[in-house]
């Protein structure tokens, strides 16, 4: 008696949203709410026990982001939720993804962004 197992390959093209974190959004943000409320860069350095303001410039221009404890910090400092300072950008992407089909079985075997 013979048996017989077929395999084949299934390819599925998918788009995919991705919500990322834009780091010069959360920069003008920190720095428009820096500005109402009339504090200057010494006084959120102050605040949150920094040795030196660079960082804080650093977030200004998007060149880095707050930790998730300095962010908590000038949100509470602020008056306004964290997510308020973060901003999302949705971005679309597409890909594919390979399934394998063997004896009777599925499975991903391969997934890649295009």
């Amino acid at each position: 008696m013979t048996a017989f197992f077929f395999y084949f390959k299934i390819i599925v093209v998918i788009e995919m949203k991705k919500k990322l974190i834009n780091p010069l959004k959360i920069g003008k943000d920190l720095k428009r709410c820096v500005d109402q409320m009339g504090y200057k860069v010494k006084d959120i350095q102050e605040y949150l026990c920094l040795e030196c303001p660079q960082p804080i410039y650093r977030w200004f221009k998007g060149s880095t982001y707050p930790s998730i404890h300095h962010l908590y910090a000038l949100s509470c400092l602020f008056g306004v939720s964290m997510n308020e300072l973060i901003e999302e950008d949705e971005r679309k992407e597409w890909g594919y993804c390979i399934y394998q089909m063997k004896e009777g079985k599925m499975t991903l075997e391969n997934q890649e962004i295009l």
